[in-house]
């Protein structure tokens, strides 16, 4: 999958220590797929891989800058993550 979106040069899979991806296709507008990455009280619903998020400083939905803290089944994760873009 990673082939066809268009990284930027300094975040190409291959130059990064550490890399992952996750594909599902869903009959829904982008729009409604937009609303549920944003609102991460909604992750568990569709992701197994989460049991909850976790948003740091007050934050109610993702935007740039936005830190989280997701917790995984059994495990928590210790490293807040923070959603940036280029």
């Amino acid at each position: 999958m990673y082939e066809a979106i268009k990284w930027p040069e300094d975040m190409s899979p291959s130059r990064s220590p550490i890399h992952f991806t996750n594909e599902l296709e869903v009959a829904a507008s982008p729009e409604t797929i937009w609303s549920l990455l944003v609102d991460p009280v909604a992750w568990p619903s569709f992701y197994p891989g989460v049991e909850h998020v976790e948003l740091l400083e007050g934050h109610r939905s993702l935007r740039l800058g936005t830190r989280l803290r997701p917790i995984w089944p059994a495990r928590t994760s210790t490293h807040p993550c923070r959603n940036s873009s280029h």
